[in-house]
C-alpha cells in the first residue's frame, strides 16, 4: 500500500516545521500531491532521517481501519495543524518495540475490562497485531503516529517510515545552491530602501556557501563521513533559510511603511488640493463684492455730485462710463458742500 522512495524531495514542500518526538527536537517536511503525500522526519541533532511516500487511497484506507474516516486533504491539512503547535492533533514518533509495547498495554487493559463488564470487548491499536515481534521487524522503522483527539476520544493513525540514515553530502551542496538561488532572486526583486540590509545578508551567505562547498567537498572525498560535520552544514543551511526569511519580513515590513507613507501623502495632497478649492472659490467672492462694492460708491459719488449741481442751477458734466472726469464746481464752495451733506443724509 506504500513505498519507501522519495521521487522528488528537492522540490518545494508542501508544509515543514519543527517538532519534539521523544524528547528530541525534528523537523518535518511534507511533500503534497493531488494523489500522493511524501513525508520525511529528520533529527536536527544526529542528522537521521525516516521517509514514507503514500498514496491517497492508502491514507483513507488507513482512517478507515482506525474507525474515524478522513478524506486525503483533510488528513494533510491535520498534520500541518500539528505542526502549528496545536492541541486537538498530535505527533509521535515510534519504533516497533515502542508499539508492541502500547500493544501489549492495551490488551493487559482490555482482560481487565473482561473481567470486569464480561466477554467479548477488546481493544485494538490500529497498525498493531499480536503477532508482529520487535524480533522479526527492521530495529531502524519508525511509525509516525498522527493522533486525533475528540471530545471524548483519541483516534491513531500511524504512518510507516524507513530509516534513510545520515543524508548524502552532495544533496547538501544541492540545498545549499537552492538558497543562495532563492537568496539571489529575493535581492534582485528588493528595492533599493533594502539594500542596506540584503548586502549583509549576501555577505553571510557567500561565506557560507564557501564554507559548505569546502566541506561537502571534503565529504564526498571520505566513504566514512563523520555525523558531526554533517550535523554542521545542515546547521549552516538552516541559518541560510533562517536569513532568508529574516530579510524577506524586513523588506515586507519597509514596504508596508512606504505603502503606508504614501496613502498619507496621497491623502493630504487630496485634503490640500479640496483647501485650495475653497480659498480660490473665496477669493472670486470677495473680488466681485468688491467690485460691486466699488460700482456702488461710484454711482453714489455721481448721483451726489449731480444733485449738488443742480441745486446751484448749473449743468453737469459729461461723466464716461467709469464716472471719472467729475469736474469740480467753481464759486460757492460752502453751499456745495451743504448739498454733498443734504445728498449723504
Amino acid at each position: 500500500h506504500h513505498t519507501s522512495h522519495i521521487t522528488d524531495m528537492s522540490a518545494a514542500p508542501t508544509f515543514r516545521g519543527s517538532y519534539t518526538l521523544r524528547g528530541e527536537l525534528c523537523t518535518v517536511t511534507g511533500f503534497c500531491s493531488t494523489h500522493s503525500l511524501k513525508l520525511c522526519i529528520t533529527n536536527t541533532i544526529t542528522t537521521e532521517s525516516w521517509t514514507g511516500d503514500f498514496s491517497a487511497a492508502y491514507i483513507v484506507e488507513l482512517t478507515q481501519r482506525a474507525g474515524n474516516v478522513k478524506t486525503f486533504p483533510v488528513f494533510v491539512r491535520m498534520l500541518e495543524t500539528a505542526l502549528l503547535s496545536s492541541d486537538t492533533v498530535l505527533l509521535d514518533l515510534l519504533s516497533v518495540h515502542d508499539l508492541q509495547e502500547l500493544h501489549d498495554l492495551k490488551m493487559q487493559r482490555a482482560q481487565q475490562y473482561r473481567h470486569t463488564v464480561g466477554p467479548g470487548i477488546g481493544l485494538k491499536f490500529p497498525g498493531s497485531s499480536s503477532s508482529s515481534s520487535p524480533a522479526n521487524s527492521n530495529s531502524q522503522k519508525r511509525y509516525l503516529i498522527v493522533t486525533y483527539v475528540t471530545g471524548f476520544d483519541k483516534v491513531h493513525y500511524p504512518l510507516p517510515l524507513v530509516y534513510t540514515g545520515l543524508p548524502d553530502a552532495s544533496q547538501l551542496l544541492h540545498a545549499v545552491r537552492q538558497l543562495s538561488a532563492r537568496l539571489a532572486e529575493t535581492s534582485t526583486s528588493a528595492t533599493t530602501a533594502t539594500e542596506p540590509f540584503l548586502g549583509s545578508v549576501r555577505g553571510v551567505a557567500d561565506a557560507s556557501h564557501c564554507l559548505c562547498c569546502e566541506r561537502a567537498r571534503s565529504l564526498t572525498r571520505s566513504h566514512d563521513a563523520p555525523r558531526t560535520e554533517i550535523a554542521e552544514l545542515r546547521a549552516v543551511v538552516a541559518t541560510l533559510e533562517q536569513e532568508v526569511a529574516a530579510e524577506k519580513e524586513r523588506y515586507r515590513a519597509v514596504l508596508q511603511q512606504r505603502t503606508e507613507l504614501m496613502e498619507d501623502l496621497r491623502a493630504a495632497l487630496a485634503e490640500s488640493r479640496a483647501t485650495e478649492s475653497r480659498l480660490r472659490a473665496r477669493v472670486n467672492i470677495l473680488l466681485s463684492a468688491h467690485s460691486n462694492n466699488i460700482e456702488t460708491v461710484r454711482r453714489n459719488l455721481t448721483l451726489t455730485h449731480r444733485r449738488a449741481l443742480s441745486s446751484d442751477g448749473r449743468r453737469p458734466a459729461r461723466t464716461d462710463a467709469k464716472g471719472a472726469g467729475l469736474p469740480l464746481p467753481r464759486g460757492k464752495p460752502a453751499g456745495w458742500a451743504q448739498s454733498l451733506r443734504r445728498a449723504d443724509s
